[in-house]
């Protein structure tokens, strides 16, 4: 008896040590909301509680949280909701508004000090074309400083703001080879797209991308700049597909909203909705992610037959330099999900690391029919081999959705319908049908209320949200 009391409670110490609460508040009319944004960096939530203090104003206060409960005020009492925060190692940048239609107030916040930022090609939704270091912000742009309107046309420049002193400063570029992007044999494009990127190092980039008349073969192009806007890299990976045709689809890239997909390559004829953009046919035929580990670059994409049906997709790995290490062709082609989907501009595809630094998470979503119609595809990827170590198609009851809004009134796109009154981003959906411990404190919440789950899957385990924005707000890692 008392050993199978000590194997049950060994069991039980394993399940509590898979599983941590780090954060947990009751939500009143004081404290109204809470935000949460995955610091991928350093491993940390960068946690915002959002408070009422009176019919029109509001008051927001900032916390980074790690895996250990630890908890650091990094930004105090800042008046407005943020619409928006970005962090960037010790750097941060809010905006908020002043009134319901006033001006858009931008700040950075390094270590006790703040200063203004008088910026107005900053997302305050993505760093991802913004390169952050502890003293100034660097993007590319026009010689006005404004946004590259056409990179043949325009020449480009490294945009430098000092946010200490206010100093602005433009450096011309060198060009990437824009010859290589046309010839005979290439996809003609009606104006060459480009792609930037930081990939948070000392560095930034311009993505350029070319694809054969066939589309057979692309060949995506990485040019590197220093930040004295010295051209340091310039890096070809090259992806051949044999019996299969490239197809462009809306990506991270280059985000498109819905709209029907026309073969004209960068057409501006109409899709679903008005005045909308299909998917660009050279920067969007596919996106990579980067292993900040090993330093190695996988390129990933959608596929049709070569009598244009769907097919399925693909994953090629590289060596940093362009050296092809592996290659993983995935058929989807069953006629329930992807064979059914409506238009490529609303097939979202995506590739990160999931729960260590081993392997990788590809999900796949998009629509059947409507947008209420879903399908979703995920492939646990071994890093090595290529080999595909778990998958689940779901052409279920997951796959449906409630309506294209926000369910619950909260910041998130989370429309999959996961249990009664459950709904949750893709995210969360992934780790509920691949990871057994998620799926079982998902199943075992006791809600009457809608309550929204919004996850982020990392290689160090997956933090999940979770709040009926009423009564309380909670985050839970998993490993």
């Amino acid at each position: 008896m008392k050993k199978l009391f000590f194997i049950v409670f060994i069991f039980l110490g394993y399940i509590n040590n898979a599983q941590t609460v780090i954060y947990e508040t009751k939500l009143d009319k004081s404290l109204v909301n809470v935000d949460t944004y995955y610091l991928l960096d350093v491993n940390k939530i960068l946690l915002t509680e959002n408070y009422s203090m009176s019919r029109k104003k509001t008051l927001s206060k900032h916390f980074i949280i790690d895996s250990d409960k630890n908890s650091n005020e990094v930004l105090k009492d800042l008046q407005g909701y943020s619409l928006g925060l970005i962090g960037n190692n010790n750097v941060f940048i809010t905006a908020h508004q002043e009134g319901s239609f006033g001006k858009l107030i931008t700040k950075v916040y390094l270590n006790e000090n703040v200063y203004d930022l008088d910026d107005r090609n900053l997302s305050i939704y993505s760093n991802k074309n913004n390169l952050f270091n502890t003293v100034c912000k660097y993007n590319i742009t026009d010689k006005k400083g404004v946004r590259v309107e056409s990179i043949e046309k325009d020449e480009i420049y490294l945009a430098k703001i000092n946010f200490i002193t206010g100093k602005k400063d433009l450096i011309k570029l060198q060009k990437p080879d824009l010859l290589r992007l046309k010839s005979k044999e290439l996809l003609k494009v009606g104006d060459i797209k480009f792609g930037q990127d930081s990939n948070f190092k000392d560095n930034i980039e311009i993505i350029t991308k070319s694809i054969t008349n066939d589309k057979n073969k692309t060949t995506l192009y990485r040019t590197i700049y220093d930040l004295s806007g010295k051209q340091i890299e310039d890096i070809t990976y090259e992806i051949e597909i044999d019996n299969r045709t490239l197809v462009n689809y809306s990506n991270s890239i280059s985000p498109r909203l819905a709209a029907k997909i026309s073969e004209t390559p960068n057409s501006n004829e109409r899709g679903v909705s008005a005045g909308v953009m299909p998917p660009l046919e050279d920067i969007e035929i596919n996106n990579y992610f980067i292993d900040r580990v090993k330093n190695e670059i996988y390129v990933f994409g959608a596929l049709k037959t070569q009598k244009l049906q769907p097919f399925g997709f693909y994953v090629y790995k590289f060596s940093n330099d362009g050296k092809l290490i592996w290659k993983r062709i995935i058929d989807a082609s069953d006629k329930e999900g992807f064979t059914r989907r409506n238009d490529w501009s609303r097939t979202s595809i995506v590739l990160d690391e999931y729960m260590n630094d081993d392997q990788l998470l590809f999900t796949v979503r998009g629509e059947r029919k409507s947008m209420t119609d879903l399908y979703n595809y995920y492939y646990i990827i071994d890093k090595s081999t290529s080999n595909i170590l778990e998958k689940n198609n779901l052409n279920s009851e997951y796959t449906t959705s409630k309506g294209s809004l926000s369910l619950t009134g909260g910041t998130s796109f989370d429309r999959n319908i996961i249990g009664k009154n459950k709904f949750c981003n893709s995210s969360t959906l992934a780790a509920y049908v691949l990871n057994k411990n998620v799926k079982s404190y998902i199943d075992k919440i006791k809600n009457v209320k809608q309550i929204n789950i919004f996850s982020y899957i990392t290689s160090k385990g997956i933090w999940l949200t979770e709040t009926d924005f009423e009564n309380y707000f909670k985050i839970t890692l998993f490993k």
